[in-house]
């Protein structure tokens, strides 16, 4: 890869419509951190460099005059006959507008077509066909995007941890439903013995299945089924 002073530079640009107004360093600031890496995963893959990043910040949206320093920084740009500025989504300039508002946007952005260049839309704002322009200002899309990857901020090591306790948590989940079913069938067999009956595997399965008793998978119990859950409720008991 070639060094800084080969490669192209660009002028990155971060859009933020909502939350408080950076302080400090714009890398840091929370609602600014995707678009930020949008663009620097743009840079990266075309060998470029960002070589500034500016931000508009405006909560109380208002057509094109709620970005003046994307105004400024472009005006800077057509001026010097050379020069661009990148956004990572178009639809950011769009989605918090009004219909009419979208309209003023786009007439402010009308002489710097040739200075703004969207990720998203992977051109120029001149090269955007007018279809697709009319679906911004119709409708722009509202859904999260993103050109880098979103990076998880678990470790391998919390990663693994976590999926052990996750198949921990369930073992512990279906032991304590198997219980309780255990303890169902037994119930029932201890009302048969009290009224004298013989409790044996078919007969505790036909009066469970009668009160509407099921198994896990929400199946009428068998007398093997029962036989099983009954012995493995004494097992434990005798484990505790």
């Amino acid at each position: 890869m070639s060094n800084d002073t080969e490669r192209k530079h660009i002028h990155g640009h971060v859009i933020l419509t909502h939350g408080a107004r950076p302080k400090g360093n714009l890398n840091r600031h929370a609602p600014a951190r995707q678009q930020i890496l949008n663009l620097k995963a743009f840079a990266d893959r075309h060998d470029i460099v960002i070589s500034r990043l500016t931000f508009d910040h405006s909560r109380s949206i208002r057509g094109w005059s709620s970005f003046p320093e994307l105004a400024r920084v472009l005006g800077l740009n057509r001026a010097a006959g050379s020069g661009t500025v990148v956004i990572d989504d178009l639809n950011r300039l769009f989605r918090a507008h009004t219909i009419e508002q979208r309209h003023d946007v786009l007439g402010g952005l009308q002489p710097y077509r040739r200075n703004l260049f969207c990720v998203r839309q992977g051109c120029l704002l001149e090269n955007i066909d007018h279809h697709e322009m009319l679906a911004f200002l119709k409708s722009p899309d509202r859904g999260k995007w993103s050109y880098a990857p979103r990076k998880s901020r678990l470790t391998e090591d919390e990663k693994r941890d976590q999926t052990r306790r996750a198949v921990i948590a369930s073992r512990k989940a279906r032991s304590a439903a198997a219980d309780a079913r255990g303890r169902e069938l037994a119930a029932v067999r201890d009302e048969m013995i009290a009224a004298g009956e013989t409790p044996t595997p078919a007969a505790v399965t036909e009066e469970a299945n009668r009160r509407g008793l099921r198994t896990a998978r929400n199946n009428a119990w068998t007398a093997t089924s029962v036989a099983r859950m009954l012995k493995r409720l004494e097992d434990s008991t005798v484990a505790d």
